[in-house]
């Protein structure tokens, strides 16, 4: 794939979020209890998001969107940053158009849009990486100026960080040797 096809947003590392047209909604299909002003004007129709209040950030918004009791002063440095439009047709170039207008439509200060931008070579890509992870950032997304909105995994939206991490379940302990005796020594793991 050409990386002028493709359009660059930060990964954030903030609570996903999808707006129905009426309610806010975590991965799960849980309530998020959000202060009516936060979600004042917001269009009629789904947006998916991530609320995000900054890096190194994510403790104290994760807490504050748990809650249940929404307090005014806890969401007011939050934002809902929409990436993407679940029932636009069009492809993603023109779903970012959509999103610009109905971010400024709005008028909202809580409703933004992730900010997405090209990059001319593969080189500018890496630096751009670079630079978001040395600013406290978790990575990039790439997703391709044609592609079309779905669910689950795309071939055409991808994760990019600067480290490959995974999970995995433990299956045994090692116990150390030598100098390491009565110490952990190595991990079995299975990766999923």
């Amino acid at each position: 794939e050409n990386i002028r096809e493709f359009y660059i947003s930060e990964k954030l590392d903030g609570v996903r979020g999808y707006w129905t047209g009426k309610q806010l909604l975590t991965r799960q299909g849980n309530l998020i209890k959000a202060p009516s002003f936060f979600t004042l004007a917001w269009p009629d129709f789904p947006l998916d998001g991530e609320l995000w209040l900054g890096r190194n950030s994510f403790e104290q918004l994760s807490a504050t969107v748990r809650t249940g009791k929404p307090r005014a002063e806890n969401w007011r440095d939050i934002h809902f940053m929409i990436f993407d439009l679940p029932r636009h047709k069009g492809t993603f170039a023109q779903r970012i158009k959509a999103m610009q207008a109905i971010v400024a439509a709005t008028g909202n200060p809580s409703l933004k849009m992730i900010p997405q931008e090209k990059l001319p070579a593969i080189a500018s890509l890496q630096a751009r990486l670079k630079q978001v992870v040395a600013d406290g950032g978790e990575g990039l997304m790439l997703h391709h100026q044609d592609a079309f909105y779905q669910t689950g995994r795309n071939a055409l939206v991808m994760k990019l960080k600067q480290y490959q991490d995974a999970e995995a379940v433990v299956l045994a302990h090692k116990p150390g040797k030598g100098k390491y005796t009565d110490k952990l020594g190595s991990l079995l793991v299975k990766t999923s």
